[in-house]
């Protein structure tokens, strides 16, 4: 008798111990894999660890289990403990594997919904299999947690994501919600032409421009200015009187959705939107925002993880303006009366694939011809139209395209085109007959967006975000026309300057950027860095005189001092409300500010 109260003793405590390591990584898995979910919702950034936490603890727990079980339920045999083990373990450990997945890929906006899904499913079936607190009562214990798997499936189902933010995150809405539109009293025609009721006669237009004092405003005529390296005349005189009071507001109308920037010339602004089924060019009045006429550019490109609409900024000339869909329509439109003079499709004529996210290189127009980037077949990655009559002047270039846009540099006295491809970057001749140079430069996705930044008569500068980092690089001519240049880092850096959407500005000897979305400062003779401070999100940087302007993420606007060894920010504002990944525009004394949804126009007074 004292030997068997003995035995049952000992069984009493191993099972209490089995118990105790089953909660232990039972509490692990749902730590882990809660922790990772919250960091994925913007409370923090993703922490692989927990990820790894949370699938070790839940094949911990179904391993556990199965022991409990065993030795409880199933000691009669041993064939079916083994089978019991090993089909716990696949199961559970395979559904939180896919969970995990999810929540790190960058593919489907909708990922959290399935993350959760999953792996809340993976923890349930150990609940199930279990059974510890209704364990005589396994039946109903099931039953309930198979509601509760119901009622969660149907809760996440019912979301769906929006977009995502600048960190790849889902900005979630409800899955019965309707897209936005614009209300019907701001809807553009889409035709082509302008229809009678937008359109003006052309002596009554000019007229109008001669006489309208905005006309006097700087002009801004392509993506990021005059050299699209976002530096622009200062936004105020006199740095003592630096305040955001001083901005007045002078209209705010809204916008079909669209990544387009503004462009301003003689009293109008330009810009793109999607509208209804239609991916379109808008031509405003800079005086009031009232619409003058629409054109038509393709078909709307559509995106959950990017967002509907344009990716693209439209290109001025003299006379005419230029616009690209994000489905890779380009089409030329007289600037003053709207009036569609010639549209190519550029994939098709490159024959290139089409970009995940839409084709996002502004055109360049450079000594009357329209360059543009649609990364085809070989000597195809880079096509010019003639803008007169859009017939195909020139292409060349072995390049497939990212999501940067194209600028003609000078190195050594040479002009050429500068693209910065999926895993390249290089500079071509301008008949794009030649190929100077290249230099790998890419990062984990192949989604290039940074702009390349010239710094000296030989020397730029490269900025990807994705771990890549920056690099200055110098370039070395060669003495044989034949031969290509030589490239020689000065420096390269995985630590400062993973710029993502946006691009770095260059004030002296210091360069700013977004890196992930955190304002950095470098010093660019040796690629260290000097201050790292708020997080401003994926929005957009403008350098107007001494004073760098960031454009926020979330719509606010902030201004920084670049001349301070510590960050020193003068003031930041609300301006528009909500997602912002649009670059500002300066044409003094206006600055106009757009998102998704809406343009406004400040006065600097």
């Amino acid at each position: 008798m004292h030997a068997d109260k003995t035995q049952g003793t000992q069984v009493s405590l191993k099972s209490i111990l089995l118990i105790a390591v089953l909660i232990v990584a039972m509490l692990a898995a749902i730590y882990g894999y809660l922790r990772s979910v919250l960091n994925y919702l913007g409370f923090g950034t993703l922490d692989s660890p927990m990820v790894a936490l949370s699938a070790s603890g839940l094949l911990g727990l179904l391993f556990f289990h199965s022991l409990l079980m065993a030795q409880r339920f199933f000691q009669s045999s041993k064939r079916f403990t083994t089978i019991w083990v090993i089909g716990n373990g696949l199961v559970g450990g395979t559904l939180i594997a896919i969970g995990s997945w999810y929540i790190g890929s960058n593919l489907d906006p909708n990922r959290i919904s399935a993350a959760v899904v999953f792996g809340l499913s993976g923890l349930w079936i150990g609940l199930i299999g279990s059974g510890l607190p209704l364990r005589r009562d396994v039946y109903q214990w099931n039953g309930m947690v198979l509601l509760s798997i119901a009622a969660a499936f149907f809760m996440m189902m019912s979301l769906r994501a929006k977009s995502v933010d600048g960190h790849g995150r889902p900005m979630m809405g409800w899955s019965w919600e309707r897209k936005r539109q614009l209300p019907e009293g701001e809807r553009s025609p889409t035709k082509s032409q302008p229809t009678s009721q937008t359109r003006e006669p052309d002596e009554a237009r000019s007229s109008e421009l001669a006489t309208n004092p905005l006309v006097d405003s700087e002009s801004w005529l392509q993506l990021m200015g005059l050299n699209r390296d976002a530096v622009a005349s200062p936004l105020f005189d006199d740095r003592s009187k630096i305040d955001p009071k001083r901005l007045e507001l002078v209209w705010e109308v809204p916008v079909g959705p669209s990544w387009s920037s503004c462009v301003v010339t003689q009293g109008m602004l330009y810009t793109q939107e999607a509208s209804g089924e239609n991916e379109q060019l808008v031509a405003m009045r800079l005086s009031d925002g009232s619409r003058v006429w629409t054109g038509r550019l393709s078909k709307s490109f559509v995106s959950n993880i990017g967002g509907d609409g344009s990716r693209a900024t439209p290109t001025l000339s003299s006379e005419r303006i230029v616009g690209l869909s994000a489905n890779g329509s380009l089409v030329c439109f007289d600037r003053v009366t709207g009036v569609e003079k010639w549209r190519k499709e550029i994939l098709a004529d490159a024959d290139a694939e089409p970009l995940t996210h839409g084709v996002s290189g502004s055109p360049l127009i450079v000594d009357n011809k329209v360059y543009v980037f649609p990364g085809g077949k070989t000597d195809f990655g880079i096509v010019a139209y003639d803008l007169e009559n859009g017939s195909m002047v020139h292409h060349g270039g072995d390049i497939k395209a990212s999501y940067s846009s194209l600028m003609q540099m000078v190195f050594a006295e040479q002009p050429m085109i500068v693209a910065s491809g999926k895993s390249i970057t290089a500079g071509y001749s301008m008949d794009l007959s030649r190929e100077y140079w290249r230099y790998d430069f890419t990062n984990s996705t192949e989604t290039i967006c940074s702009q390349p930044k010239k710094l000296s008569p030989n020397e730029l500068l490269l900025s990807a975000a994705y771990g890549t980092g920056s690099g200055r690089l110098k370039l070395i001519p060669s003495d044989d026309a034949g031969k290509p240049w030589q490239v020689e880092e000065v420096w390269r850096s995985r630590r400062y300057l993973k710029c993502n959407f946006s691009s770095v500005v260059v004030a002296g000897d210091r360069a700013f950027g977004l890196d992930e979305g955190i304002l950095q400062a470098i010093d660019l003779r040796d690629g260290k860095g000097i201050w790292k401070k708020p997080r401003y999100g994926y929005g957009q940087l403008l350098l107007c005189g001494d004073l760098l302007l960031v454009q926020c993420e979330d719509g606010s606007l902030a201004t920084v001092d670049t001349d301070s060894d510590d960050f020193k920010e003068f003031f930041r504002v609300p301006q528009l409300e909500g997602k912002t990944w649009n670059h500002p525009t300066w044409s003094r004394p206006y600055l106009i500010l757009r998102n998704d949804s809406k343009i406004r126009c400040l006065r600097c007074l």
